[in-house]
């Protein structure tokens, strides 16, 4: 069990809660008997929220880019749950869920140097920060850390370079975290997300310049990877967040990883374990991919190499 004291209510910190998943990760704990903590950068978008749970639901103005937005949300939070727990007078929380995240769709040659820095700062840099200020609270309630992650943290896939690798690294920092955890009865969670229907997509359009529009090839591999994202029937976020809710609150203080959402676990295995040229094989048959690259080969390499027989 998450909470130690039963005359206590449950208590959870949620980050990105204004829309998607973080969204209905609140709506299902504060279902639940949680007292939740909503985190976002625009309280707006959280009103309907409160406006469901008004007792059960405080939302908060958190910037997860900036040091100073996390410290001072973790003061509020800290009084909240003084004042919570009447007993002890000891501030704890039972789940610390770092769910917030920020898509980038871009070829990696094409990254403008914002979407490298945002990305790295919101997907990476963030989370670490937020469980370093917050894990006393979760210390003392012997609770548990769980973060969103995503099964393209093993795969290949073109244009999700800085994303992909930003959820590789995390998941990485939680496996050494769980382990460092393990004394103090901390379960530390991944959360391998598969296909859900979040509504969320990376606003930022690719250069009509960049090598990867240049070819008529090349925009019919983005419509075909687009039509198939549409059409792979993702998860209903609101099924999703009481799927994975039953997981991280069911889960030993041995687990780690956990899977939810369309192929995720599936997608996930193979990309861990199937030869990387048969993963780029499917890839480029699935996508289309083959004959857009064959199109950038023979517009920019043998091009050059005409260049240099003259």
């Amino acid at each position: 069990m998450i909470s130690t004291n039963s005359h206590r209510q449950k208590t959870a910190l949620i980050t990105g809660c204004s829309s998607g998943i973080g969204h209905q990760l609140c709506l299902e704990l504060a279902s639940r008997g949680f007292k939740v903590f909503a985190c976002a950068r625009r309280l707006e978008k959280m009103e309907s929220l409160k406006e469901k749970y008004p007792n059960d639901i405080v939302t908060l103005k958190v910037d997860v880019s900036s040091k100073e937005s996390i410290e001072a949300c973790f003061e509020v939070v800290k009084d909240e749950l003084i004042k919570l727990d009447s007993e002890s007078r000891i501030p704890k929380l039972d789940l610390l869920w770092n769910n917030a995240g920020q898509a980038c769709q871009l070829p990696a040659i094409d990254l403008p140097d914002e979407a490298i820095m945002s990305s790295t700062l919101v997907n990476f840099v963030a989370p670490i920060r937020i469980t370093k200020i917050f894990s006393q609270l979760v210390i003392n309630a012997e609770g548990t850390i769980a973060f969103t992650g995503s099964m393209l943290a093993h795969c290949p896939m073109p244009f999700t370079s800085i994303y992909s690798a930003t959820k590789a690294g995390l998941e990485e920092y939680v496996s050494v975290l769980s382990f460092e955890m393990e004394p103090l009865n901390v379960k530390v969670i991944h959360c391998t997300v598969g296909g859900v229907d979040t509504g969320i997509s990376d606003p930022r359009k690719m250069d009509e310049n960049s090598i990867y529009c240049s070819t008529k090839e090349c925009l019919a591999a983005m419509e075909v990877k687009e039509k198939l994202v549409e059409k792979s029937k993702p998860m209903a976020c609101d099924i999703f967040a009481k799927k994975i809710v039953d997981k991280v609150l069911s889960a030993k203080l041995s687990t780690v990883e956990i899977y939810e959402g369309s192929l995720a676990y599936i997608f996930s295995f193979l990309s861990k374990y199937t030869p990387r040229w048969l993963l780029l094989t499917i890839f480029k048959v699935r996508y289309k991919i083959g004959p857009a690259w064959e199109s950038i080969t023979r517009k920019y390499l043998l091009k050059k190499s005409d260049k240099k027989t003259i």
